[in-house]
């Protein structure tokens, strides 16, 4: 399935990967998809291929694949990567503003990076 959620509201879009997934279970059957959508990916897969400009930078359960530097580096964003508290699996978190990551020329300083965390961490 090519992003299957695309273009859907969230309703649909839990309908949607809840009747896979049931297929999947019950059935017996493999589904491959493709998603752009990180946190739909980790709260349905079971194992993850995470492709950099075209190849495979990493494959392995959401816990394995979905860390904050390697999002970090292949999508140039300064991202978390918390526990979602419902389910346990990995959730990323994103900020306007900080679409550089640590360490990038255009990165904000330390002092700004932490405070960022902070409000994120706080919401």
């Amino acid at each position: 399935l090519d992003e299957p959620t695309n273009h859907l509201d969230i309703a649909h879009q839990l309908s949607l990967l809840d009747l896979i997934r049931s297929l999947n279970r019950q059935a017996g059957v493999t589904v491959l998809a493709v998603f752009h959508d990180l946190n739909l990916a980790s709260e349905y897969c079971d194992r993850l291929l995470l492709l950099d400009r075209g190849r495979a930078n990493a494959e392995g359960s959401p816990q394995v694949v979905l860390t904050a530097d390697r999002i970090g580096r292949i999508y140039s964003a300064n991202v978390l990567v918390e526990r979602n508290p419902v389910s346990s699996r990995p959730h990323v978190v994103v900020s306007a503003g900080m679409n550089h990551p640590p360490g990038s020329p255009s990165a904000p300083d330390k002092f700004a990076e932490e405070t960022m965390q902070e409000r994120i961490r706080a919401c």
